[in-house]
């Protein structure tokens, strides 16, 4: 299998491009106050810009480890909205400007499970398919199919079945079967600090363990809530901050999983589907899509498609 880690842009290069967005959205009407949680990242990333030694405290240094995953993923979200503007996207938006700056201090879910929407409606709409945030989280159109998203964002390990629970109880009252998005930062990652590596390349090598492990271990469980559930696949993401010891640099590992799951009476093609989308998806990560929750060993790994 092949990963990759993405490595942050330069500071300098990375606050313009924040403000930038940070203007597009009081362009589309969404004020954003002193005390907000974006403002809080852009003022710590101007302190990383402007401070000339060469030593930082190192509670800084995690704090704006997690700023720039936060950063990273709200300039995807900017840079690649729906156009035109619907009224459930800049509801999102003005959801995900609320919340604690630190994920470890958010006790309500609902600013980071409304960014997490957006992040994966920008991850679908790059691979070139519509995807429409609303009720349920995501609607994306593909071959003349929807498929049905709902996306969670649990704030901790504790809180993932409750999480999933309710993902299955929304995923009930849909058409049809529904994929389940479970977010997995705040779940995988060493609590309270960085993943440590030695190596920039040991990164995502690091972070596809511990999603897999995490699978594994709870894939008994799953397959119990899930048995007779109209769910027909978990899509599960990671983005882990990190901390590269041979050059004391920041870096983001990521990863995604997906379980495919066995639906009865399934009318979608969701193989197809999840194989087109991540395939397709713009970076040259390929994602590994297992069936571990059934019990079938079937594994296989996503391949890259030629585009003409």
């Amino acid at each position: 299998m092949k990963v990759t880690t993405d490595e942050y842009n330069s500071f300098d290069s990375l606050l313009t491009q924040y403000r930038h967005c940070i203007s597009r959205l009081s362009q589309i009407g969404i004020s954003l106050s002193g005390a907000s949680r974006l403002r809080t990242y852009e003022r710590r990333l101007e302190q990383l810009v402007s401070d000339l030694r060469p030593r930082i405290e190192t509670n800084l240094i995690i704090a704006a480890s997690f700023d720039l995953r936060e950063i990273d993923e709200i300039i995807e979200i900017i840079n690649h909205l729906p156009n035109p503007l619907d009224k459930a996207t800049i509801g999102l938006l003005k959801k995900m400007n609320g919340g604690s700056d630190h994920p470890d201090d958010e006790i309500m879910a609902a600013a980071r499970e409304a960014q997490y929407e957006l992040f994966l409606g920008n991850m679908f709409r790059r691979t070139g398919v519509q995807a429409q945030h609303g009720a349920p989280d995501l609607v994306v159109h593909w071959k003349k199919q929807d498929f049905f998203i709902e996306a969670k964002r649990p704030s901790s390990f504790n809180r993932v079945d409750d999480r999933l629970r309710s993902a299955i109880h929304q995923i009930r009252r849909l058409p049809s079967t529904g994929i389940i998005a479970l977010s997995l930062d705040q779940v995988v990652r060493p609590p309270g600090g960085l993943l440590t590596v030695k190596e920039f390349d040991d990164l995502a090598p690091a972070v596809h363990h511990l999603v897999t492990s995490f699978v594994l271990n709870n894939a008994g469980l799953w397959r119990k809530r899930l048995t007779g559930e109209p769910v027909s696949a978990i899509l599960m993401t990671a983005r882990i901050p990190g901390r590269v010891t041979s050059t004391g640099h920041s870096a983001l590992g990521s990863n995604i999983h997906v379980e495919l799951l066995s639906v009865p009476s399934e009318k979608t093609d969701v193989h197809g589907f999840i194989n087109y989308a991540l395939s397709a998806y713009d970076g040259d990560q390929i994602e590994t899509v297992s069936k571990l929750v059934t019990g079938d060993k079937d594994d296989f790994v996503i391949k890259k498609e030629e585009k003409n």
